[in-house]
């Protein structure tokens, strides 16, 4: 697998995403709204076997009805925005038992699963790549899509050894499906479309990004992201590297229409500690849709008229509010309490 690095300025690492909430501020909602379009996949956790924890993935449509398990995978899992031979595809990490990893790490492939979990396909195996942060890009068509993972090269797979100079950054390949819906090629030229700075880490130097989430533009020529300390956000030029500040917040996501980007914010007012707002790509007409003690994790509805984000009171539920701040609504009240309580939204395709 040949692997090219193109390099474009912006600096980033990965981090978790604290997701949890009490009491809300929002605006009230009126009446029942019709079933939001698309599908919904939120997760659980559960004990696994391995280095990393197992999570279960579930779906349910916009209004929390026909729910479904879906599959039990490590770490990232995204669903694809369109439907191939009548099903999803699903990227996701998972641990290779009996392969070193590189830097003498566990070893985490990246691999295209179809949603029922007849067709699973390995889409990485470079013993000296890192792969973390798997997404879709929003070039999806009916023969295929980009795909964009932020990763890393090692100059080994033992414990001494170190990343390579100029290597981190976001990668992106593309993923071809047939007329069945069925993967059949990955175009294995991977570009390093932004480079990552070095800093001082785990008592050695080495290369850190200061991304922790990222989303595409709808056009793909910006990503938004969030930095390691899930403090700031930002809208990065992916061909010039130049960079749009837009204040404190995490884990942002970007609207399908691309004139908006939802994200968390931590306000610390009476109101609550975190706010769900949205900002226009050049930092201007910032709106508070509501705010509580805590949540996070906000995602677009495919037509763009709802966001849907997790919540915390006593376990973590799985939210939807309108885009206009409206009809906030619980759609996993059956929440259960579970290893760490409840359930974490993923993905709204």
């Amino acid at each position: 697998m040949r692997w090219m690095r193109m390099a474009c300025g912006a600096a980033v690492i990965l981090v978790a995403l604290l997701l949890t909430s009490e009491v809300f501020a929002g605006k009230p909602g009126g009446g029942t709204p019709p079933t939001p379009p698309g599908t919904i996949y939120f997760r659980d956790r559960v004990s696994g076997d391995g280095f990393y924890p197992y999570f279960v993935l579930h779906s349910m449509d916009g209004s929390g009805g026909s729910r479904a398990t879906v599959m039990r995978t490590h770490l990232d899992v995204h669903a694809s925005r369109r439907l191939h031979g009548g099903k999803r595809w699903l990227l996701t990490q998972e641990e290779i038992a009996g392969e070193p990893g590189p830097g003498g790490r566990v070893r985490l492939e990246v691999s295209a699963v179809r949603e029922d979990g007849a067709l699973h396909v390995r889409l990485t195996g470079q013993p000296t790549m890192e792969y973390f942060k798997v997404e879709w890009a929003p070039d999806e068509d009916a023969s295929g899509a980009t795909v964009s993972m932020l990763g890393r090269e090692w100059t080994g797979t033992t414990s001494s050894d170190t990343v390579v100079g100029g290597t981190w950054g976001l990668y992106t390949a593309h993923l071809t499906f047939d007329g069945d819906g069925n993967v059949v090629g990955l175009d294995a030229d991977p570009v390093l479309a932004v480079s990552l700075g070095t800093a001082f880490f785990n008592g050695r130097l080495q290369e850190l990004p200061d991304v922790g989430s990222y989303s595409w533009s709808p056009d793909m020529t910006r990503l938004v992201a969030d930095n390691w300390g899930r403090t700031q956000i930002r809208v990065v030029d992916v061909a010039s590297g130049d960079v749009v500040p837009l204040g404190s917040g995490a884990d942002p996501d970007w609207s399908p229409d691309g004139s908006r980007i939802a994200y968390s914010r931590y306000v610390a007012s009476k109101k609550g500690s975190y706010a769900l707002q949205t900002v226009r790509p050049d930092g201007t007409g910032v709106t508070t849709l509501l705010s509580s003690a805590s949540l996070g994790g906000p995602r677009w509805s495919p037509d763009g008229a709802y966001i849907g984000y997790t919540y915390r009171s006593d376990r973590y539920y799985v939210y939807r509010v309108g885009a206009d701040g409206s009809g906030n609504t619980n759609l996993t009240p059956d929440a259960t309490g579970g290893p760490y309580g409840g359930f974490v939204l993923v993905d709204w395709r």
